[in-house]
Parts: structure tokens; C-alpha cells; sequence
């Protein structure tokens, strides 16, 4: 999702970050930082900027299956163990060979290697394969080929306690196993963007565009999965001539300048970073309460009579 025109008005994003288990985000907004807080950021490898699932350019990154990747070197918080995990991507598998029987996407150690996780695909192995690796074992969904040529969003979750593996595709539940004592195990191997780890069988190299990487420390919930998917009623291609410096956040309160004209707007809302629905109302006034608030990043929509809406990003401690 890119939410252009951000207002960021509170520091200290990395203690909201740690609270809420996420580990590395990587919008792609004309370049691979992680946007969690966490400085996970990536160096690119010949993959090169491209549009988004909206149309935005510079929003994505598009590799060219032959030797593009992005390196995050490891760190504390990427080295997950015996923990929860979600791994979450959004990608355009583009008019792939399907003869490759490589694996390729996300990878931070691997089958191969017995420790860390992947989420992959390959377009060879029972009309296309996707991959949900933590350590030495994974789970499969198959015909992964019908989604061939369009954005889609991949998630897989790990329940370290059950040993349960769940993957989803555009939010909805495709598959879960149970595969016996299988914690997932310290790994101090770099996270591979586009491709998989090198030290794996089967590693290849990811040909199409990527976008909207997340990296979770806990188990997202089916719900939380499907509110992440659908988070793009929040679409910036809506947003004309936004000029932010009409509105903005602080100390749990929205400010509206006493120069707008408060009869273009006929309402406000707030979002989580799940995609959820914490506050609304049509009563616009020049300042606007935001009680009850948890110390997080939300989302402000605010919406206008002639139909166009404008965004901002901001966090609450």
C-alpha cells in the first residue's frame, strides 16, 4: 500500500514498532528502507524501480529473474525463534517460464539450511507452488500458475506453540498443517528479497515486481489478514491536489486550520495499520478528539464532499 503525502509529527516510531511485533516493512517508496523502525534496510542488487499495484511510479521493485535481489543483513529482530511468525508480500509473477523449477520470493535461511523462514513460489511443481518454510519443513498450496500476471498478496503465518503452518492468498485461508515439533530456529543468515537463499536447493530468482513486504514477529489472525488485504480502500489514486498542511495530528487530536472551509469536508476516519476501523464521524469541527487510542501508527482519511479524500500517517504514545 502507498499512502503518499505522509505527515509524520511524532518520533520514537521504533516503540510503537516493538509493541505491536512488527519486524521489517518495506513500502518501497522509491527505495528499499524498512519503514518499521527497526533499520532493517535492504541493498538493492540490480532490481529497479517500477509502479505499484495502483499505478504509482517508483512504488514497487521489478526484478528480472536472471540476478536482482535485495540484501538485509541480519539482525536481532529479523533472527526470529521459538516464536510466532507472519510473512506477508504482495507480487506480480510476470509472464514466468514455466519450466524453471527453482523457488524464489522471501528467504532468510531455508529449507536447505534448517533454520530461519521463507515464503516462495515456483512456477514448475504442480502447476505452480507456493512455499511456507520455517526450518527444515513447510506447507504447500498448489495451481499458484492461475495467479500468473496479476498482483496478488501471499501471507503465511507459524504457530510456534502448535507447530502450524497457515497460508493465505489475497486474505482468504488456502491451506493448514500440523507438522509435529518443528520450532523455528535461530538463523543468522541475511533475508534475501527476490530470490532464495543461495545456500538452498532449487534457488532462483523472482521475475516480476514485488511490493508491500511485512515481517511480523506473532501470528496475524485470519481477520487481521484479510483487513491487511483490504487495506487499499485507502488507495492515494483517489487523493487530488492534497495539501496536508490543512490537517494534521497531535496529542490524540485531529487540527483542522481555521482558514478551511469545514463544508467541503463530510467526514474523517481512522484506520489501523491492519486495515481496521477505530474511529469515524461526520461532525467536522476544527479540532476533533481521538480518545481511547492505543499507542500505534493509524491512518487518517479524511474525506471530502466531491468525492476525493486525502490521507495522512501518524502516531499516537
Amino acid at each position: 500500500m502507498k499512502i503518499r503525502f505522509l505527515l509524520f509529527l511524532v518520533l520514537f516510531w521504533a516503540v510503537y514498532v516493538n509493541a505491536q511485533n512488527l519486524v521489517a516493512y518495506y513500502p518501497f517508496n522509491a527505495n528499499s528502507d524498512d519503514e518499521s523502525g527497526n533499520f532493517n534496510h535492504g541493498t538493492v542488487h540490480g532490481a529497479t524501480l517500477a509502479s505499484d499495484r495502483f499505478g504509482n511510479i517508483d512504488s514497487a521493485y521489478e526484478f528480472d529473474g536472471i540476478d536482482d535481489y535485495i540484501l538485509v543483513t541480519n539482525s536481532t529482530s529479523l533472527n526470529i525463534f521459538n516464536s510466532d511468525l507472519t510473512v506477508t508480500m504482495w507480487i506480480y509473477n510476470d509472464n514466468p517460464l514455466l519450466s524453471d523449477s527453482s523457488y524464489k520470493g522471501i528467504s532468510k535461511g531455508g529449507w536447505s539450511t534448517g533454520v530461519g523462514y521463507e515464503l516462495l513460489y515456483s512456477n514448475y511443481w504442480n502447476d505452480g507452488t507456493l512455499h511456507f518454510t520455517t526450518g527444515s519443513s513447510g506447507n504447500n498450496v498448489f495451481s499458484f500458475n492461475n495467479y500468473n500476471n496479476q498482483w496478488i498478496m501471499i501471507t503465511g503465518t507459524f504457530d510456534n506453540a502448535t507447530s502450524t503452518k497457515k497460508m493465505y492468498i489475497n486474505g482468504i485461508e488456502q491451506t493448514s498443517t500440523i507438522q509435529g515439533v518443528d520450532a523455528l530456529s535461530s538463523s543468522a543468515h541475511d533475508l534475501y528479497i527476490g530470490r532464495r537463499h543461495p545456500l538452498n536447493n532449487y534457488a532462483g530468482f523472482v521475475k516480476g515486481r514485488m511490493d508491500d513486504i511485512r515481517i511480523y514477529n506473532i501470528k496475524l489472525t485470519a481477520t487481521e489478514i484479510l483487513n491487511l488485504y483490504n487495506f487499499n480502500a485507502l488507495n492515494v489514486n483517489d487523493i487530488k491536489n492534497p495539501d496536508l498542511t490543512n490537517f494534521y495530528v497531535f496529542d490524540k487530536k485531529i487540527y483542522i486550520r481555521e482558514h478551511f472551509d469545514l463544508n467541503e469536508l463530510i467526514g474523517v476516519e481512522v484506520y489501523n495499520m491492519f486495515g481496521q476501523p477505530v474511529f469515524q464521524t461526520s461532525k467536522i469541527e476544527n479540532q476533533i478528539a481521538l480518545d481511547g487510542l492505543d499507542k500505534q501508527i493509524y491512518i487518517l482519511k479524511v474525506l471530502f464532499r466531491n468525492g476525493n479524500f486525502q490521507t495522512l500517517k501518524f502516531i499516537t504514545y
